[in-house]
């Protein structure tokens, strides 16, 4: 016979006498014990024997407990034998062990007594292989069934849930073509917008060349979005050129076009930039910077004042208006707003066709003296005759008297109940001036700086600096003038101007608002779908969650039947 599996059933032992009954028989018939149990031919030995309790997991006829007798000399596999031999007068059944109390199997060629069995010791008899089924590994299997799922249901939640719905960033450059320089912005914000519009992150960019400029912009967009959109927008100094000379100002747009569709881009726009435009899209920059656009009331937004190298704009209405220059009629033209020891020298007639410049009398004297090719520009630092003369062509009716083509017109803003912040030009002169308190401050130090001469601006000022620096007492006077006169503020109403470049890092200008309005022509980015799918996740979820019930369950039930043993064992003794 051999080990087989365990079974419920349990032997009629009922010819078997109770340990207290054998206990009497022995001492009635002189201490010889007459039972089913072998016993040894030595009778001196029989005073050593122990008596020990055995309870088998084996099927039947071997299950269920029984007492048997052993000497403490003897081996372990003796108990097998005598186990056997009660049982079925045998010891045919191989592939036993026996097993003590905390379920270790006990050696089968060791003496009894060397394994630490004394009287009344109780002992477990089964399959040699059954250790992997013995009630400590119930319980470890199923603390480890219950972290195995527990850690799959986290798992699967976590891949699930934190890893989809993730939109991707949209892309967008806008590049501002003004009269001094050009600058290339670089726009990104979260592809499900806000409210149908983007919220962005700024790098403003000053390049040198525009297509070498998008080459090292479109490097800093992700390999693995799609193209970003382009708009070219020109601004004064191309609105100037498109007045004088129309087809140069289109041809020149139309190569840029060109040129930028063979750039990893997706061109959308290559056009001028109207006044009352780029005056509204940095009004939009200014109060997005600042958070005010989504209150309702107006008195809370921000006016917008704008001061680029060939025009001006508020936030209100259209305005075109372009710096001036106020001329003599004589070869050699003294500019009272340059400083002593400037000099240049301009070639006449296409001077004349400047929209700043063009006017009758200026026409009717080169008209008057063909033989005028050049004209010699030098400066004079004349504050007062500077101020007086943007004085007359600040002035709406003179400037038109006096036969300008581009005159200046412009509403009070100055009593409105509201904040303005002034960039760009105003804000480079301001600063240089190191004059942003009162406006009697800001006259006093344009004043200062006109009386300068050119040596002694050379001297404060680095090399880099002096081509826009030398222009700073006209531009410091315009602003005041421009500031005073045309927009209506005076010293009580100064305060309610700040002269500002940025907003939380990011430039104020009109870029930031085309791009704003741009998007809401570009659809939102769909959320990327999770690592694992519903159809993958909800059958992982339940799997989890029914073995952690089994586990639990099994558990119960297994310390439910070692209390129940525990207080059969009390009973017992």
């Amino acid at each position: 016979m051999h080990c087989s599996s365990v079974s419920s059933f349990t032997p009629d032992l009922s010819d078997l006498l109770p340990l207290p009954q054998l206990l009497d028989e022995k001492i009635r018939r002189g201490g010889k014990i007459n039972s089913a149990f072998q016993r040894s031919e030595y009778e001196p030995l029989l005073t050593e024997m122990l008596t020990l309790y055995i309870e088998s997991s084996l099927a039947s006829p071997l299950s269920g407990n029984i007492a048997v007798e052993v000497n403490p000399r003897s081996t372990v596999g003796d108990i097998i034998n005598n186990f056997l031999h009660a049982l079925q007068g045998d010891a045919s059944v191989s592939g036993l062990a026996v097993y003590d109390k905390h379920f270790n199997k006990l050696d089968r060629n060791a003496s009894v007594e060397s394994q630490g069995i004394q009287e009344g010791t109780k002992l477990y008899i089964g399959c040699d292989k059954s250790r992997l089924f013995r009630p400590v590994h119930t319980v470890v299997v199923s603390t480890a069934t219950i972290i195995i799922a527990v850690i799959l249901f986290i798992v699967a939640t976590v891949l699930f849930g934190a890893t989809g719905g993730s939109v991707p960033y949209d892309y967008g450059i806008v590049i501002d073509a003004g009269s001094t320089h050009t600058e290339i912005f670089l726009y990104y914000w979260s592809g499900n917008k806000d409210k149908g519009t983007g919220v962005f992150i700024a790098s403003g960019i000053d390049p040198e060349n525009i297509l070498r400029c998008v080459n090292n912009v479109t490097s800093l967009v992700p390999k693995e979005v799609t193209l970003p959109k382009l708009y070219l927008g020109a601004t004064g100094g191309m609105r100037l050129l498109n007045i004088s000379n129309p087809k140069e100002a289109n041809l020149i747009l139309m190569t840029l076009k060109y040129a930028l569709s063979t750039k990893p881009v997706q061109v959308q726009t290559v056009d001028i930039i109207q006044g009352e435009d780029e005056a509204l899209f940095s009004w939009i920059s200014t109060n997005f910077l600042n958070k005010t656009l989504k209150k309702s009331q107006v008195q809370d937004t921000f006016g917008a004042l704008d001061l680029g190298g060939a025009s001006t704009q508020y936030a209100y209405a259209e305005k075109k208006g372009t710096e001036k220059k106020f001329i003599n009629e004589s070869e050699t033209l003294a500019d009272p707003c340059l400083p002593i020891g400037f000099n240049r020298t301009l070639e006449a007639k296409s001077f004349s066709e400047k929209p700043c410049v063009n006017n009758k009398h200026f026409s009717q004297w080169l008209q008057n003296d063909s033989s005028i090719s050049q004209l010699f520009i030098t400066g004079a630092s004349n504050y007062t005759l500077c101020k007086k003369n943007l004085e007359l062509v600040l002035d709406e009716m003179k400037c038109e008297d006096f036969g300008f083509n581009q005159c200046l017109r412009a509403p009070k803003l100055g009593h409105l109940d509201t904040k303005f912040m002034a960039f760009s030009g105003f804000y480079y002169v301001v600063k240089f001036l190191n004059a942003t308190g009162s406006l009697e401050d800001f006259i006093a130090a344009t004043n200062d700086w006109c009386s300068l001469t050119w040596n002694e601006i050379q001297q404060k000022v680095s090399k880099s600096e002096l081509h826009y620096v030398s222009k700073y007492c006209f531009a410091a006077i315009y602003i005041i003038e421009l500031l005073t006169s045309k927009y209506g503020f005076d010293s009580s109403t100064w305060a309610n101007i700040e002269f500002i470049n940025q907003v939380g890092g990011a430039d104020i200008g009109w870029t930031l608002g085309y791009m704003i309005k741009a998007t809401n022509d570009i659809p939102e980015e769909s959320p990327s779908p999770p690592v694992i799918a519903l159809g993958i996740f909800v059958p992982l979820v339940i799997v989890s969650v029914v073995m952690i019930i089994v586990a639990v369950l099994i558990l119960h039930n297994h310390f439910k039947r070692y209390i129940h043993h525990g207080h059969e064992k009390l009973l017992n003794i």
